[in-house]
């Protein structure tokens, strides 16, 4: 079964590289999550980088899309159009974790 485009047991392995390769329990993340962190936005580059939505510190336009067309959550030429421009955005961010946050809450939150 694939989750985001990726098995299960491949999305799973990529959260727990995170996890380890940011030093942060579960428990730190939930903590980290809810007061909308630098730490929580370095989790969600790494997961990005690890999926290959970031290559270069930047946005992959090609392979964020794809991932977010397994989601179901790119599903006409509208939605493609936001995420271009969500990623256009966020890639002028130098700092990786910016910039998957600035992506994050342009397409999800606005």
């Amino acid at each position: 079964m694939s989750t985001f485009g990726f098995t299960k047991q491949e999305a799973l392995r990529h959260w727990n590289e995170c996890l380890s390769e940011q030093t942060i329990s579960k428990a730190d993340l939930e903590y980290f999550k809810k007061r909308k962190s630098y730490e929580f936005d370095c989790f969600n580059a790494c997961v990005m980088r690890k999926r290959g939505s970031i290559n270069n510190g930047k946005i992959d336009v090609v392979k964020l899309l794809s991932t977010l067309r397994g989601m179901g959550l790119i599903n006409n030429s509208r939605t493609q159009e936001q995420l271009q421009r969500c990623a256009s955005v966020a890639n002028k961010e130098r700092n990786e974790c910016f910039v998957a946050k600035n992506m994050l809450d342009c397409f999800f939150i606005k």
